[in-house]
């Protein structure tokens, strides 16, 4: 046990020689978190109107109607997909009219982050989760590289190597006090965005996975902050690996460059537009990827977020768990 204060107050000194890096860090957060807000509010709020409800069901079910006509008329010239397209209409405007509900009662799963006439608290909680991420995905590639990679370059490690500690341990606190920096700041904002969430006026996104449902905004706001939370764990465990083995530069462009390549090769597979906020929903050729399938996905605490959530901290253990194995073995 006393090594491991030993190690835990090297490791705080050592910390509060960075303080100024540290300060540095944490206002460039605040002024991106600042900037979000700011460009949130400045979006235009879209207006949906629900107020001629009775009118809106006549039209869905003459929708349905119509829908189910073109099938019975036209069913042996319709190819498979048009088939699939139009029973998917079917099932849409039939969700509205089974629930009593109208479009404008939820949140549009296809764009998530639209800024809405009366739930904007909620709306800039989703938009500040979503975009701050990234800025906190970058603190794990610096917050690993902090731990092992600047002592490993500068030499300093052959010095807490002399020491009595053994290197499992000093391993372990090491990537302990690191974690625990890059995990505060992210665990705090889902904390805070998650009790303003729960506050404010929201509504349900509907989403699709094999079939239409609506799922509580809060709901979907928890299922992005444990995301993140999981998305940071896996940059972080990328880096520690490389860190132990490479310089700082390429062991901090690694995770980087991997993350937009996996981005690029999936959505050229899934055949998508854009790299980021496309919502998938059930399973998809996107969820097959890296970081990519879980930081789309869009349908809540399901089977398939359970699987891709389960996969990814996997393989961030996996890789963490090598890490000291090699640091344990390697001669510095």
């Amino acid at each position: 046990m006393s090594k491991v204060k030993r190690l835990l107050r090297y490791e705080l000194r050592r910390a509060a020689a960075y303080k100024f890096w540290f300060i540095g860090v944490f206002c460039v957060l605040a002024v991106i978190i600042a900037v979000l807000s700011v460009v949130y509010s400045k979006n235009h709020a879209a207006i949906l109107n629900t107020a001629d409800k009775e009118w809106t069901l006549h039209q869905y079910e003459q929708e349905v109607e119509e829908y189910r006509e073109m099938l019975d008329t036209y069913s042996n010239q319709l190819t498979a997909d048009e088939k699939f397209y139009i029973n998917r209409q079917i099932e849409y405007y039939q969700f509205f009219i089974d629930t009593d509900t109208v479009a404008g009662d939820y949140f549009n799963a296809e764009d998530y982050m639209e800024k809405r006439k009366g739930f904007e608290t909620f709306g800039g909680c989703i938009y500040l989760m979503e975009y701050s991420s990234f800025a906190f995905m970058a603190l794990a590639v610096a917050g690993a590289l902090w731990a092992f990679s600047v002592e490993i370059h500068t030499g300093a490690v052959k010095n807490i190597l002399a020491s009595p500690s053994d290197r499992k341990t000093i391993f372990a606190v090491k990537t302990v006090v690191s974690a625990g920096g890059v995990f505060a700041l992210p665990l705090l904002e889902f904390i805070v965005l998650l009790i303003v969430g729960a506050c404010a006026p929201r509504a349900s996104f509907l989403i699709y996975s094999g079939g239409y449902k609506a799922v509580d905004g809060l709901h979907i706001l928890a299922q992005m902050g444990i995301r993140n939370l999981i998305l940071i764990l896996c940059f972080y465990a990328v880096t520690l690996i490389c860190s132990v083995n490479l310089k700082p530069l390429v062991s901090g462009l690694i995770p980087v460059i991997g993350y937009f390549a996996l981005a690029f090769l999936a959505v050229t597979v899934a055949y998508k537009p854009k790299l980021v906020m496309i919502g998938v929903t059930g399973f998809d050729p996107l969820n097959f990827f890296p970081i990519s399938g879980l930081q789309n996905y869009l349908g809540g605490f399901d089977v398939n977020f359970f699987i891709m959530a389960i996969l990814h901290i996997a393989t961030a253990c996996l890789l963490i768990w090598l890490s000291g194995r090699i640091f344990k073995r390697k001669d510095f």
